[in-house]
């Protein structure tokens, strides 16, 4: 009754001829109605099939439909029926249901199957023209004719397949729109559960891992900050149950090392949703041992609700344990490193003094005498021709024995630092390779004109001779640039050349020595040396030293 006051009264609003208007505009609210329900069924539910029966039953109440069913793929990727029907008959034709049912052992293809292969909507206007539906009607009792078939999308896949046999005239167009909607919310559906079930066996699988690799996985929550799952392996690598870390929101807190507790919380609280970040930290195990764990965390939301934290704390203790042996055993080795550069520079200084002292004073007697003997030269002067010849010739390589000995001498300690300070140091060095080489070499001066303490002044001309020693023998370059920059804070000796460059190889082999040295030298002094280079493109080493180390003037 109240339906027909409806349409008597939206009759009389458009006129007495216009109740099929009204009865249309009824058919569209149903059917906006339908699509209201479908997707706050689809909202609430995480079972697929409840939510076929439940878009099954009212489509084809709607649409005035005598049967519905729904069919879904299996594990093997098969359309197969599940056991979800809509029949507008109280007593449903059981040779109709058992035809359908077999439709799966079917020697033809059902109109399912054929929908979920072409992957589109199918229309049969006149089921007797299918194979598959001959035996209905030679039964004859039934009187659907005709079929639509529509299949459930993920995405570009298609999951599933919802059909429909009436006796009614083609479906109008409003009514596909609303059956194309449905099925994309299904399709929503299908689409989460999936993706739930490939999260569970996901944290199946690292759970599983977790414990192989005896290390602890837990789950929280970020707001408040706490942890509510532990798992086993807690009890095993810290000596106390999981419960113990799970009880208020500050339980699993004490258990951190102070030291490292706030940087923990700022960056836990730091995440936002499918953020990951990787955490080093410090746990007080039950008897007193302070372990060291890398902790994976990840955030993520779960039924909807954010925020969740899900991580892997793997127990490195070993690990720095091994790190710091090393980390201790490079800084003995620099030690000793260092004190063997002293030790070499103190020799190079007795060498240098001993050479310069003794044998330069010996050369410089021996070329006196050489000058004395031709004063006394015989009256024979043929005799003293030939001896003369022969005094000029000794005269001379004495003269060059002074000249290498006085480079010697300076290369073991180049007094030029002492005397004029590093910059005219390199200069001096510079021009003299410049002669021996034939490779142009400029110097360029930035920043303050500060003299380097001894310590940085020695190292980086060590390290300005050996790259020069690299550059003749190897570089095949005929330009070298070289730049000194200070600062209030550090120095930074640059040279570049245009030579053919160092390989990957040789930067990383334990054989180029002359780069180890100059890189420790360095370090020794707290700080760095690079080294860039390409095959071609020439080479540039940059090494910056500190002016203050440890809070002392050098």
């Amino acid at each position: 009754m109240k339906r027909f006051s409806l349409l008597s009264e939206v009759g009389k609003e458009y006129g007495s001829n216009d109740e099929s208007f009204a009865e249309e505009l009824l058919h569209k609210i149903s059917l906006l109605n339908l699509l209201q329900q479908v997707a706050t069924a689809a909202n609430e539910t995480s079972d697929p099939e409840s939510l076929l029966q439940f878009a099954i039953d009212r489509i084809c109440r709607i649409a005035d439909w005598e049967l519905g069913r729904g069919y879904l793929l299996n594990r093997n990727g098969e359309l197969e029926p599940v056991s979800v029907w809509y029949s507008r008959e109280k007593d449903f034709p059981n040779d109709l249901r058992e035809v359908l049912e077999l439709d799966g052992r079917s020697k033809f293809e059902s109109i399912a199957r054929r929908a979920e292969r072409e992957g589109k909507p199918l229309w049969v206007e006149d089921l007797r023209e299918e194979p598959q539906f001959d035996r209905i009607f030679s039964v004859g009792k039934t009187s659907v004719k005709s079929a639509y078939v529509i299949p459930i999308r993920v995405r570009k896949r298609v999951v599933g397949v919802l059909e429909f046999l009436f006796s009614a005239s083609a479906p109008e167009a409003s009514l596909i729109e609303v059956l194309f909607n449905v099925c994309s919310q299904i399709g929503r559906v299908f689409e989460r559960c999936e993706s739930e079930e490939l999260l569970r066996e996901a944290e199946s699988h690292y759970r599983k891992f977790v414990e192989q690799i005896h290390a602890i996985f837990w789950e929280g929550e970020l707001k408040p900050l706490r942890v509510g799952y532990l798992s086993s392996e807690a009890e095993g690598l810290l000596g106390f149950r999981s419960v113990r870390w799970t009880g208020d929101d500050l339980s699993w807190l004490s258990r951190l090392h102070p030291a490292d507790r706030k940087k923990v919380v700022l960056c836990l609280e730091s995440l936002s949703e499918g953020d990951s970040i990787e955490i080093m930290f410090r746990i007080l195990a039950q008897d007193g041992r302070v372990l060291w764990f890398r902790n994976i965390v990840r955030a993520v939301k779960e039924k909807g609700i954010f925020p969740k934290l899900i991580g892997v704390m793997i127990d490195i203790t070993e690990q720095k344990s091994v790190e710091e042996e090393l980390r201790s055993s490079r800084e003995q080795l620099r030690a000793l490193s260092a004190r063997l550069q002293d030790a070499r520079e103190d020799e190079r200084i007795k060498i240098s003094r001993e050479v310069h002292d003794d044998l330069g004073q010996l050369l410089t007697a021996l070329k006196i005498d050489i000058s004395l003997l031709r004063g006394n030269l015989s009256n024979d002067a043929k005799e003293s021709a030939r001896i003369s010849r022969e005094l000029k010739s000794m005269d001379g390589l004495v003269e060059k024995a002074i000249d290498s000995v006085r480079r010697i001498a300076t290369e073991l300690r180049p007094l030029v630092l002492e005397d004029l300070g590093f910059l005219e140091g390199i200069r001096w060095f510079g021009r003299d390779f410049q002669d021996r080489t034939g490779i142009f070499l400029s110097v360029e001066k930035k920043g303050n004109d500060e003299k380097f303490g001894k310590d940085i002044s020695v190292a980086l001309f060590r390290i300005f001779q050996e790259t020069l020693t690299n550059v003749a023998r190897h570089s095949g370059a005929s330009n070298v640039r070289v730049s000194v920059e200070g600062s209030e804070s550090d120095v930074v000796l640059t040279i570049s050349d245009n030579g053919v460059g160092i390989s990957e190889t040789d930067l990383v082999s334990s054989k180029s020595l002359g780069l180890i040295g100059m890189r420790e030298r360095a370090i020794f002094l707290g700080g760095e040396l690079r080294i860039r280079s390409e095959q071609g493109g020439g080479t540039t080493i940059s090494a910056k030293v500190p002016l203050e180390k440890r809070g002392r003037r050098l």
